[in-house]
């Protein structure tokens, strides 16, 4: 064999290597919010679905804190190529550059690939509070202090309580907690007296009779709790808001790649077994087109701006 053929063929070798050596790069999927948490469970079996489909290792990886800005900052670093990915509530650009007044994260950084879900908050109590409504609350809360858990300073939790204090003032005092999971802890034991928390991380205890439903956050009651009336049906007519889940890659993803995760996203929350976990998360399938979400992240973080000015909660 002359020398020029064997070039060749040791090029398409090495050419051939270097393709399966990148199609058997593990995808990464990073999750802001800590193990235990609804959306925690909600990635999870997104991943599963993934490996099905693309038939390689998909690692999970929690990065808490922030308000997912630490999460974000990492993947944002990752090369894009279709292969790094992050899930995050819509916080990240509709609370963060209003809440954080000298963060150094740039959300041009990622690029919003879809909306997976939507989900409500639940306005709960323990079982044995004599609290039933959210009247009963207004009132309690006009006479003396009512605590409160969130996942975090700027947390959804945290916000939606501010917003019910805008509309009808109540003596809501603030505790934060390193997220959703120990905010529902801190409810149980009794250490707070109330919590504005996402359905998914309130729904179990409240089925098993631990915890009582007062009010949903968004426009209609959920299948998961139909007796449970809407803030809205509660007294607070302008009240009707809830967060979307959201898949997000590095920004410069080339076309082919962008298409191909947003078709992965298509179907796998079409897909039964990922439906029946939303349904159980009591979680809403989201569908909103491509061209559609930055308005949908404008509209939404316009709201959350003007309720952060009003309450003037910064943080540096």
């Amino acid at each position: 064999m002359t020398l020029k053929p064997l070039a060749g063929l040791l090029f398409s070798l090495c050419a051939a290597h270097a393709v399966q050596a990148q199609s058997s790069d593990p995808i990464r999927l990073t999750i802001s919010y800590p193990a235990g948490a609804s959306l925690d469970s909600m990635g999870r079996a997104y991943a599963e679905e993934l490996r099905k489909r693309e038939k390689t290792v998909v690692v999970v990886e929690n990065k808490a804190g922030a308000n997912g800005t630490i999460a974000a900052t990492a993947v944002a670093q990752a090369p894009a190529d279709g292969r790094n990915f992050l899930l995050s509530g819509d916080t990240l650009f509709t609370v963060n550059p209003v809440l954080y007044t000298k963060s150094q994260f740039d959300i041009n950084s990622l690029e919003a690939l879809g909306v997976i879900a939507f989900q409500s908050s639940v306005l709960a109590v323990r079982a044995n509070s004599p609290l039933k409504t959210v009247a009963d609350l207004v009132a309690a809360g006009q006479d003396k202090e009512i605590t409160y858990s969130s996942a975090g300073i700027g947390s959804s939790g945290h916000l939606m309580m501010t917003m019910l204090s805008q509309q009808k003032p109540i003596k809501g005092v603030h505790v934060p907690y390193r997220g959703g999971a120990p905010a529902v802890m801190g409810l149980l034991s009794g250490e707070v007296d109330v919590a504005f928390l996402a359905v998914g991380n309130l729904l179990p205890h409240i089925q098993q009779g631990k915890l009582r439903a007062l009010a949903i956050s968004g426009p209609e009651r959920l299948d998961s709790l139909p007796d449970t009336p809407t803030m809205r049906e509660s007294g607070f007519p302008d009240f009707a808001v809830r967060n979307s889940n959201l898949i997000f890659a590095p920004a410069g993803l080339n076309d082919e790649a962008r298409n191909k995760a947003y078709q992965q996203l298509e179907e796998i929350r079409k897909s039964p077994a990922f439906t029946a976990l939303l349904d159980k998360l009591g979680m809403e399938p989201a569908t909103i087109p491509s061209s559609q979400i930055k308005q949908w992240i404008q509209d939404e973080g316009g709201l959350w701006a003007d309720v952060i000015k009003q309450s003037g909660l910064k943080v540096e």
